[in-house]
């Protein structure tokens, strides 16, 4: 039937009985081969045929849709009768020599044998297969094999344009042409096995076919001879070119919206087939495939053929399942494998990875002997030279020998474990399970058996009983019980209007509905989580006076409770009401001159939506202005100005998205990465040409309306790389202008030459570090440049002068009516690239979009406020003077007029507007005058917020019209952050080698971290940092980083080169990268191939390798199964046993998603493969993936459907601005962070406004570790941080205030005590403090009670007490902890009544103060610690800590300090290469910069190489 015969429609007729005519139409639907298409396109997603409704969708093609492979047993014959009967038999069916079945098979089979053959289940499941899923991979060519004639949909087909193509499609549509019959399928197989022309074209197809394709394979093609008939198809070439692509794109299941693909890592697929369900195996088909699989993908091809073209009703016909036919034939071979004999070779996972690991250590034992014997010689040649110099060699003993200069170095310490992690990387996948599926197919052999939940939970029972865990649960009730509330400082009405709005919430309602048991406990939980917010932000934006539906008038959005910015539009989603407020708040601060804000709004709150409505409703008051002007007077001043929005590389996506769904009338440009490769297909990508003509057209266009839509999104990496050009001088102070640091930095070079040339032994001379400057820190006539070359030049140089310049003018000369810097805290170094970059470009507006405004000191808002004071110089307020004593007097304002626009602004705004505020010299004074210590955040920071922060917490109340209160968090369910702290049996002691960190269980008490120089700013050495870190998750990594026996050698530049050449050895390199990578090529490198190898053979992505760099016991094999292998993972490490108990829990019996991150890509390397092992679906994104990638991981993470269990992400890479919350609820921290602010935000990405179920997030670390002592960092430096925001009364001041905020830390983080008992005792007792001795635990839970006493609002005359005797408040209370026998009697006060614990320990404690003072009067030791204690109190007041923003002392700079960007902006300039070829290293901009008078000051001087930009950490 013409397919057109079927374009007849019925729709618009009521139901009625079936015409005759409707029924011949539905009886020949189900006869038409319909394209040969899938059957499930040939009836829509509702399962109808609209061209004849009459046709039915079959039912059993859906219901038999498992095509999961199936082993079916063939007769079992004894040895005589494989060697007589069977051998014969196969022998006649003249198959090549691989190929093994036991049956011929002709064109038109009866389906059950192929099916079994083919390892289907059955007939109807291979009958479903051929109808669902073949067609999408050979539709066409079936359509063309029915007689191998071109037709109309062949002539037609979407193919290549190819020589191939272009003769086929020459020969036009042939209906008349005779048909060619079809070969044999073993014909067709014999032609490939005996014919090299055919062979060699069909290997082309399996070797560089990407996607399912017609390939109309002429005789001219594949036979070389004169031919009559050249131009006709040549059967037994197309059926192979098809078949072929059977086997490389034939999935395992059916997906609607699959890009079919060869790659193994985008789906599971069906060919090869693996080994354990017989059949020929290996290689012969293009070395991909076995002969065997090529059979089977033949009789697939022909089954398809035949069915669809018979005009039998295959559609309606339910296939018969064939259940009382004869069994399977069987291979020939099959019974053999059943005799008991040795095999040659194993056949499992663990077979393979042993054999590798075997040979991986006889390789490491021979390089061992290798190094042992140089190392002899080159000691015996020492010795002889060194007795040819007249020395005793006798005295000379094996320690006193020096290296052997010509040996290479062993690869050691961090680097050892950074490369180790990198190879892991390169040969693990970010979806492992999927991974080793396919990998084990391929390789033919079995995986381990599955593990059951018995396994489990026997073998976690033995961890945590060697492990002696806690229980985690009890102890949590325990702690919520014992909490402290901060009620008293709310009015209580709050706290019920809140509870009440949440009631009338649908998604609380239904948790009641389902969890009655829980409905009390969610109100209590729901009240303390919305009083201890308001207590820890107190500065909450203050409601609008003109009410929600004023402000929808006003701006032209739909009223309450519409709220659609565009009201005319259905296809837009509704603004909450804060994002409302929030944003005309924006935009009112823009109109006044102020200007700028600070988006800080919590995490999960909608900022984007909020910066995009800003944008908008500033466009809006622009044109209505605009339109009046032009009504009025015909001409007007307004300038319209597009906006600028930069993004971290994991948000982009996501950002452009929701300005393109929800934000109509705006007109987006994505400036990243490349049309093809983005993954958003619809989003107007431009490139570096393009992108700038649009910048110069918007410069020239300012009076155009329509230049207000306009929104450019990049990301912080793109727009550095492309638009700005770095430029290194190396400069000399002239005679007498040299600072006395330059000085002493001279003197000090010269001594060392001097003491080089005495005693030349040690040929490694100390590379000094030239420092770096910008030009506003140099006074230019003080310096001379230097021209000779650049080695000279390094050797004489003072100073490195860094500049940074437009690549383009276009870059300076357009206008953006806002930047909004979103994720902003990546651009917090004053002079880092980001905020010099951000300089040159000209702007009216900033957003700066954080919820975490200072993540890790007060200083980080010296980079916003850089920025937004020279936004405000345009208005020439200090004409480059930065002195602002006294601006207002009369003598001032007489020699600086230009501040007399300060006063005007402060006159007219009735004294609101304190501009001077935002000068970042006054603030860095300010902060500096109290070291940027607790006082600097209450006196400086606090102010700044108020002025020009948008703020707006979870639970921040808004009146609606109808009177009733609502919040972000309305529809949120409560939130639960636990740390649970694991402890360690004493399994390992031993010491590392070359380390200050002691063993696992004094490392905390690491000196790592400390003041090192009296006066000088706190140091913390990265490296030993590191160590301390991986040491404290599993203690066998000290193997990695201190190994006995050394795997790998070379310089460190070299090794990783190598390493980079291994990971992507076609990878686009940049001028400066190859330049770079040139100097180490020559260098060799030992051993980084011997490790490739064995991880490429160990199937279980890394664990062998890892097993054998850390085995401490050599008469043991690496594990041999699932169980084996966990036990022997997590044996020392209770952190991960922890993690994967709670994992299993979570994913296996309450089937959640789990979100677990870490820190460094070692680990997550290990954790991913201990789940992996575990059976679990494992994702994971790593440092060195590319955004993409990063990109389509998250969105299969976001997929319900996509059946991924867990995420294992890096909190260095993964950004802030990704969503996670979709559908997970569940988290978890194995590393801790530095900053508790960094760690908020990615307990954000759960905690977010559209999050449906509880959220969970667990902090787990080990007792007595290192993890202590990041913890004590983290939290005191959190404590500072709170001083600006937190809301306790002025009367609470030092400790009193610092008790208070601990507090506050303990409950929002449910830690076992109040860790303020750390912070004052390391006070005293220095780095050798016990963290969790019973007299520590004591103290900490006395000043819990003294919190929960300050905290009740204790009356004016005991209020007098306290602040009476506040300077022995901490000596009281140790006096106090002192009269308790054990840490358990004091935490069971905890849970009493205010009143109650008022009564018992008020008196308690003021005689516990009193005999403090006297102890302290009367005793040395009391005295010093009383001293002591107070200093620490007054430093973390009034001056900078440790917790305040250390530097790392290690082996780079990290200047920009974003760990989110750096692997993002490497790739960008790599996939910018391209793109950045018009500006060489030496181009110069065509014009100087203006941007606003924001670009880094030039000096005018000529000359001096332009670096181009390499990374993000200049």
């Amino acid at each position: 039937m013409p397919s057109r015969a079927l374009a007849k429609k019925t729709t618009g007729k009521t139901p009625r009985q079936r015409t005759a005519s409707e029924t011949r139409e539905a009886k020949d639907a189900a006869k038409h081969h319909h394209g040969f298409i899938s059957l499930f396109r040939i009836f829509d997603a509702e399962k109808n045929y609209l061209a004849a409704p009459g046709l039915k969708w079959p039912a059993w093609a859906e219901e038999h849709s498992d095509y999961k492979h199936v082993f079916h047993q063939g007769p079992r014959q004894t040895q005589q009768q494989i060697n007589s009967e069977d051998r014969e038999k196969h022998k006649k069916r003249k198959y090549p020599d691989s190929v093994l079945i036991q049956e011929s098979f002709v064109v038109d089979n009866p389906p059950l044998q192929v099916a079994r053959y083919c390892t289907f289940q059955g007939t109807m499941e291979f009958l479903s297969y051929i109808d669902i899923i073949v067609p999408e991979i050979v539709g066409k060519a079936a359509l063309l094999a029915v007689n191998f004639r071109p037709n109309e949909d062949t002539i037609n087909a979407n193919a290549p344009d190819s020589m191939i193509y272009a003769d086929f499609r020459a020969r036009g549509v042939e209906e008349n042409a005779s048909s060619i019959p079809k070969p044999t399928p073993n014909d067709v197989l014999k032609a490939y096995d005996d014919d090299e022309e055919i062979k060699s074209f069909v290997d082309r197809v399996a070797k560089l076919c990407p996607r399912p394709t017609l390939i109309p394979a002429l005789n001219k093609h594949v036979d070389s001879r004169v031919l009559s008939n050249k131009e006709q198809i040549s059967p037994k070439a197309f059926v192979l070119a098809h078949a072929v692509q059977i086997l490389l794109f034939a999935p395992i299941d059916w997906d609607r919206e699959r890009v079919y693909s060869r790659d193994r890592g985008k789906y599971v697929h069906r060919f090869p087939t693996p080994a354990e369900f017989g059949g020929g195996t290996g290689t012969q088909v293009a070395g991909l495939f076995s002969m065997e699989d090529l059979h089977r993908a033949i009789l697939i091809f022909y089954a398809l053929v035949c069915r669809r073209s018979k005009r039998t009703a295959w559609i309606t016909r339910t296939p018969s399942s064939n259940a009382n036919e004869a069994g399977f034939v069987g291979y020939f071979d099959e019974s053999a494998a059943a005799i008991a004999e040795v095999p040659e070779v194993g056949d499992t996972v663990m077979d393979v990875s042993l054999v590798a690991g075997a040979k991986f250590q006889a390789s490491v034992k021979e390089k061992s002997l290798e190094r042992r014997v140089a190392q002899k010689a080159w000691a015996k040649k020492y010795r002889e030279q060194q007795m040819d110099g007249g020395r005793d060699i006798d005295l000379l003993s094996d320690y006193q020998i020096p290296p052997d200069p010509d040996a290479l170095p062993a690869v050691t310490g961090n680097h050892h474990v950074d490369v180790c992690a990198a190879l892991l990387e390169s040969t693990q996948s970010t979806r492992p399970k999927l991974a080793i599926k396919a990998r084990i197919a391929e390789a033919r052999i079995k995986d381990m058996e599955p593990l059951s939940k018995t396994s489990f939970k026997a073998v976690i029972g033995l961890l945590n009983s060697v492990h002696g865990k806690h229980d985690f649960d009890a102890m949590l009730a325990q702690l919520q019980e014992t909490i402290t509330h901060v009620d008293s400082f709310l009015p209580g009405n709050e706290i019920n209007d809140f509870i009440r709005s949440q009631e009338e919430s649908e998604v609380v309602t239904e948790f009641r509905r389902a969890n009655p048991e829980k409905e009390a406990e969610l109100v209590k939980l729901s009240r303390q989580q919305y009083a201890l917010e308001h207590v820890l932000s107190s500065l909450q934006p203050e409601p609008s006076k003109e009410g929600l539906q004023s402000l929808c008038a006003t701006f032209g959005i739909a009223p309450w409770p519409d709220l659609r910015l565009y009201p005319d539009r259905e296809d837009v989603e509704s603004l909450k009401p804060h994002q409302v407020e929030d944003a005309v708040s924006t935009f009112q601060r823009g109109e006044t001159f102020w200007r700028h804000t600070f988006l800080s709004n919590d995490m999960g709150t909608g900022k984007t939506k909020i910066y995009y409505s800003t944008i908008v409703l500033n466009q809006r008051r622009q044109e209505e202005r605009y339109n009046m002007d032009m009504e009025t007077r015909g001409e007007s001043d307004i300038r319209f100005y597009p906006s600028l929005i930069l993004t971290p590389v994991n948000a982009i996506c996501q950002t452009w998205k929701e300005g393109h769904e929800n934000f109509k009338n705006l007109e987006i440009f994505v400036y990243y990465s490349t049309p093809s490769e983005f993954p958003e297909r619809k989003a107007r990508v431009v490139d570096n040409n393009k992108c700038i003509s649009l910048l110069n057209q918007f410069a020239d266009s300012t009076h155009d309306p329509k230049n207000g839509h306009v929104v450019v999104i990049s990301t912080y990496p793109t727009w550095s790389s492309r638009a700005v050009l770095k430029r290194e001088r190396l400069f000399v102070f002239k005679d007498g202008k040299a600072p006395a640091s330059v000085i002493k930095q001279r003197t000090k070079a010269r001594d060392s030459s001097e003491a080089q040339d005495e005693d030349v032994e040690d040929g490694r001379e100390e590379q000094a570090t030239i420092k770096k400057y910008t030009a506003s820190e140099l006074n230019m006539d003080d310096i001379e440049f230097i021209t000779q070359n650049e080695t000279e030049a390094a050797e004489k140089a003072d100073g490195n002068l860094i500049e940074y310049l437009s690549k383009d003018k276009a870059f300076s000369k357009a206008t953006f009516e806002f930047i909004v810097a979103d994720d902003a805290h990546i651009a917090k170094k004053l002079n880092g690239i980001y905020n010099h970059m951000l300089r040159l470009l000209d702007w009216k507006k900033l957003l700066w979009v954080t919820g975490t405004p200072v993540q890790s000191s007060f200083r980080d808002l010296l980079s916003p406020l850089s920025l937004m004071w020279a936004a405000y110089e345009e208005n020439k307020f200090n004409g480059g003077k930065d002195a602002t004593h006294g601006i207002f007097t009369e003598a001032y304002l007489t020699k600086f007029s230009q501040f007399a626009a300060l006063q005007d602004a402060f006159n007219k705004s009735g004294g609101k507007c304190r501009l001077w505020m935002t000068n970042p010299v006054i603030f860095r004074a300010a902060g500096s005058a109290f070291n940027w210590g607790t006082e600097a955040g209450h006196r400086v920071v606090r102010p700044i917020y108020k002025m020009l922060q948008v703020r707006r917490t979870m639970r921040t109340p808004l009146k609606l019209p109808d009177g009733k209160v609502c919040c972000p968090a309305q529809d949120l369910l409560h939130s639960t952050i636990v740390l649970e702290e694991d402890q360690a049996k004493k399994l390992f002691q031993k010491k590392m080698k070359e380390s200050s960190i002691e063993d696992m269980h004094r490392s905390g008490n690491s000196e790592t971290i400390s003041h090192q120089i009296k006066d000088s700013p706190p140091k913390m050495n990265f490296g030993e940092h590191r160590k301390g870190v991986l040491t404290s998750f599993d203690w066998r990594n000290y193997k990695l980083l201190s190994s006995d026996n050394p795997i790998i050698f070379g310089e460190e530049d070299a090794v990783n080169q190598r390493i980079k050449s291994l990971r992507d050895p076609t990878v686009v390199r940049t001028n400066s990268q190859m330049a770079r990578e040139s100097k180490t090529r020559s260098t060799p490198v030992v051993g980084v191939d011997k490790v490739e190898e064995l991880l490429h053979n160990d199937i279980n992505g890394g664990l062998s390798f890892f097993f054998h760099q850390t085995n401490i016991d050599p008469s043991l094999l690496p594990p041999s199964d699932r169980v084996g292998y966990i036990h022997w993972l997590c044996y020392m490490s209770p952190v991960m046993t922890r993690t994967l108990e709670l994992v299993w829990q979570y994913v296996r019996e309450e089937k959640e998603r789990v979100l677990v991150y870490v820190d460094s890509p070692w680990i997550q390397a290990i954790v991913v493969q201990l789940f992996t092992i575990a059976g679990l679906d494992v994702v994971t994104v790593r440092p060195s993936d590319s955004s993409i990638t990063k990109n389509n991981i998250i969105a299969k993470w976001n997929d319900p459907k996509s059946g991924i269990e867990v995420f294992v992400a890096n909190a260095s890479n993964m950004g802030t601005s990704v969503n996670m919350h979709t559908c997970c609820c569940k988290g978890i921290f194995m590393n801790w962070l530095m900053t508790a602010k960094a760690m908020l935000q990615i307990i954000g990405r759960l905690i977010r406004i559209n999050q449906v179920k509880p959220v969970k997030f667990h902090l787990i670390k080990l007792k007595n570790s290192y993890y202590d002592n990041i913890e004590r960092i983290c939290v005191t430096k959190w404590a500072n941080q709170l001083s600006a925001e937190v809301m306790l009364p002025d009367w609470m001041t030092d400790a009193m205030r610092e008790i208070c905020v601990f507090e506050l830390i303990k409950t929002s983080w449910h830690q076992p005590f109040n860790r303020y008992a750390w912070v004052v005792e390391r006070d005293v007792i220095g780095h050798n403090i016990e963290y969790h001795s019973n007299d520590m635990i004591g103290l900490g839970h006395v000043f819990s009670i003294v919190a929960k006493l300050l905290l009740d609002n204790p009356q004016d005359e005991i209020q007098d007490w306290w602040t009476e005797n506040v300077d022995w408040i901490v000596d009281g209370c140790r006096e106090l902890a002192s009269t308790f026998g054990s840490p358990d009697e004091i935490e069971a006060h905890l849970s009493s009544p205010p009143e109650k614990l008022s009564n018992y320990f008020f008196e308690k404690l003021v005689a516990a103060v009193a005999k403090a003072r006297d102890r302290g009067s009367k005793e040395r030791g009391a005295a010093n610690r009383h001293s002591q204690t107070r200093c620490g109190v007054e430093a973390r007041k009034d001056k900078q800590q440790l917790s305040d923003g250390f530097e790392l002392v290690s082996d780079f700079e990290d200047e920009e300090s974003s760990d989110i960007d750096d692997m993002a902006q490497e790739h960008e300039e790599l996939e910018q290469a391209e793109i950045d070829a018009p500006f060489s290293d030496a181009a110069r901009p065509e014009t100087p910069d203006r941007g606003m008078k924001r670009k880094a000051k030039d000096d005018g001087r000529d000359g001096g190489p332009i670096k181009k930009q390499d990374n993000g950490t200049n």
